[in-house]
């Protein structure tokens, strides 16, 4: 049978973290670049503490590696708040357009 989980005290502090990280994540990019064309998490941001706990849960049962193929809904936010990309280089290509990595009309 399927159990349930039940994250302790702490578990559950870390999850409102990453919860307030994720959503703040987004107010600070649409605020500070509000003609740039992204695509925020808007209505989903249970992904980041879900993918964080996805991967975490993988590592446990042996799983070396994962990979992430995503559309443009919460890209940033994903980097930023799973793979560790620092929010300054995140800002310096939504300004100056410095990344190399393009998809279409977006420049991440």
């Amino acid at each position: 049978p399927r159990s349930e989980w039940r994250p302790s005290s702490a578990a559950r502090r870390q999850l409102l973290l990453r919860l307030l990280r994720s959503t703040s994540f987004e107010e600070v990019l649409a605020s500070k670049y509000p003609s740039s064309k992204r695509f925020g998490l808007d209505g989903c941001e249970s992904l980041i503490p879900g993918l964080f706990r996805l991967c975490q849960q993988s590592a446990a049962h042996g799983v070396e590696s994962v990979q992430l193929g995503m559309s443009h809904r919460g890209r940033l936010n994903v980097l930023s708040h799973l793979l560790g990309k620092p929010m300054g280089l995140i800002c310096a290509e939504m300004r100056e357009r410095v990344s190399e990595f393009h998809v279409g009309d977006v420049k991440y």
